[in-house]
């Protein structure tokens, strides 16, 4: 079993276990794909409010940077390319229906993967995510709940991004708990995320913190854990996204890992 430790406060964090297993990337009702650590909105506030925002995730194993476009929009903040297993921050676009391209490196020279009318709707928050490995590049866009969870609650949700696995089931307790005899998301399938609801809701104290246990098996698998994180911090109206990811073509690097990336303000 792999258990690797959620350590991290900052608006995103990664983490990687270390058993050789791949798995398949999910997102829910709404499309996303967000493999990879990201930044967080800087734009809130300013020019352009109701216009859309994206943000783009590399999960392409094997692309050590990448770069994108929604339309004529760069998915990049300050030209900067977004490495593997990170997100950028999110940008302005146009509300309207724009294509979306993703490439490797910093140039448009290289094509990835890429998707055409794809509606952004006015005053909403996307995710982008390239995932995949050379072999079949894919494009997931989930909409994101770009606010904070109600009081004594935080939210998460789970975004399956591991392509070589197929459908998992995520487990949520108390820290070192027994393995809940039923999952809390079940069937979770590649390039989807959790749904009904989008985001599960924690209990945390007001004003406070809490801790619980992520445990991740290969769908209708329970004695087979393939990631452990424990403890994972949440603190009153956080709102964070996991992302299951796959290990990378290009370092070597084995076994399932996670991305978390705050979804509110």
């Amino acid at each position: 079993m792999n258990k690797t430790t959620d350590k991290s406060m900052n608006i995103h964090s990664c983490g990687h276990a270390t058993k050789k297993i791949w798995l398949p990337l999910a997102l829910g009702t709404t499309f996303f794909v967000s493999i990879g650590c990201g930044g967080t909105s800087s734009l809130a506030g300013t020019i352009g409010l109701k216009q859309s925002r994206v943000r783009a995730v590399n999960a392409f194993s094997g692309v050590t940077a990448m770069s994108g476009q929604t339309g004529s929009d760069s998915v990049l903040t300050s030209n900067v390319p977004i490495a593997y297993g990170t997100a950028g921050s999110y940008i302005i676009t146009k509300n309207e229906s724009e294509s979306v391209a993703l490439f490797s490196g910093a140039s448009s020279s290289n094509l990835l993967a890429s998707l055409s009318n794809t509606l952004f709707r006015i005053n909403k928050y996307y995710t982008i995510v390239g995932y995949g490995s050379s072999s079949n590049r894919q494009i997931a866009i989930v909409e994101d709940t770009h606010t904070e969870a109600s009081s004594g609650t935080a939210n998460v949700r789970f975004i399956n991004a591991v392509s070589t696995v197929g459908a998992v089931d995520v487990y949520v307790s108390a820290v070192g708990a027994s393995l809940p005899n039923s999952p809390s998301v079940s069937s979770l399938a590649v390039g989807q995320a959790t749904s009904s609801p989008n985001y599960l809701s924690q209990v945390v104290p007001l004003g406070g913190q809490t801790q619980i246990e992520i445990r991740v098996t290969p769908a209708g698998n329970r004695s087979s854990i393939l990631l452990d994180i424990t403890p994972v911090n949440l603190s009153e109206k956080d709102r964070w996204s996991f992302v299951l990811d796959d290990p990378s073509e290009s370092t070597g690097q084995t076994g399932i890992g996670f991305v978390k990336m705050q979804d509110r303000p």
